[in-house]
């Protein structure tokens, strides 16, 4: 991908995490992630230069969708707009509008896009489950069979977002295996 698109894609990540008007450190990471996903060896982004751009309007939605000419580029776009706008954990209806205009900007197949929103609508709810619910192991005296479950849960849990897209994947991921370590140390004793 040429870097005029992928400033593109990373311009319309930029103006995902600004559709709410929040400013979440979490929708931030995601478009960092990003960046340094797209950016080749050697190549970087000049993301604050890119965040004056969308700040300031000189970047436009349709004007980013515009500069996407292949299918995949612009399957990816919204796919990492979508990951923005869910990076905490749900989206507005300023972030759903946004949403609707750009998949109308980038005129992509409904079955695609309805596919992803789907996918991402099932690891949004699989780490909200995972993180609000009890960890068995963070009790202090907890049975080897209650702990041997709890890791078989989150095991679970984390292979079946595995089999999500990556970028959605590593959002829940990794905080869910720290919360699993957190309580295997706690239930034998360890305190961090």
């Amino acid at each position: 991908m040429s870097p005029e698109r992928q400033r593109s894609v990373l311009a319309i990540a930029l103006l995902a995490a600004f559709a709410d008007g929040a400013k979440d450190e979490r929708e931030r990471e995601q478009v960092r992630l990003l960046a340094e996903s797209l950016a080749g060896e050697g190549d970087a982004h000049d993301l604050p230069r890119l965040y004056q751009d969308v700040l300031l309007k000189r970047l436009t939605l349709e004007g980013a969708a515009a500069a996407l000419v292949e299918p995949a580029e612009r399957q990816l776009a919204y796919e990492m707009a979508v990951c923005v706008c869910g990076a905490d954990g749900r989206q507005s209806e300023a972030e759903q509008r946004f949403l609707n205009e750009l998949k109308r900007l980038l005129v992509l197949d409904a079955g695609k896009a309805a596919a992803f929103e789907r996918e991402a609508g099932v690891m949004v709810e699989l780490a909200e489950t995972a993180a609000s619910g009890p960890v068995a192991a963070a009790q202090p005296s907890v049975a080897e069979a209650e702990l041997d479950r709890s890791i078989l849960n989150y095991a679970l849990t984390n292979g079946a977002l595995e089999l999500l897209p990556q970028s959605w994947a590593s959002m829940a991921i990794i905080p869910l295996q720290i919360k699993m370590v957190y309580g295997i140390g706690k239930a034998h004793g360890v305190q961090l």
